[in-house]
C-alpha cells in the first residue's frame, strides 16, 4: 500500500514536469528496437534464473547483487553525513 502510494507520487511528479516540457519528437526507431530488445533479454534471464533456482532464492540473489553493487556508495554517504553533524564533545 505504501508502495504504491509512493509509486503514484512518482508517477504524477514525472507527468507534471513531462508535461511542462514542450512537444519532444519521437523517439527514433533504433532506440526503440534496442530498448524493446533490452528488456526482452534481462526478462528472459530473468525467467530462467527464476526457473532453475525458484523465485525466493533469485529474489535474494537479485537483493544481495544490488547491496553489494551500491555498498560503497552508501558506506561514502553515510561517512559524508556523519562528518557533518557536529559534536560538541570536550
Amino acid at each position: 500500500m505504501i508502495v504504491q502510494f509512493i509509486l503514484s507520487i512518482i508517477q504524477n511528479v514525472t507527468e507534471f514536469v513531462f508535461g511542462l516540457l514542450p512537444n519532444l519528437p519521437p523517439m527514433p526507431d533504433v532506440i526503440q528496437g534496442f530498448g524493446a530488445y533490452l528488456i526482452s533479454l534481462v526478462s528472459s534471464f530473468s525467467q530462467l534464473a527464476v526457473y532453475i533456482y525458484g523465485s525466493a532464492l533469485f529474489v535474494a540473489i537479485v537483493t544481495l547483487a544490488i547491496a553489494l553493487l551500491v555498498f560503497d556508495q552508501v558506506w561514502h554517504l553515510i561517512k559524508f553525513v556523519a562528518a557533518k553533524i557536529p559534536l560538541n564533545i570536550k
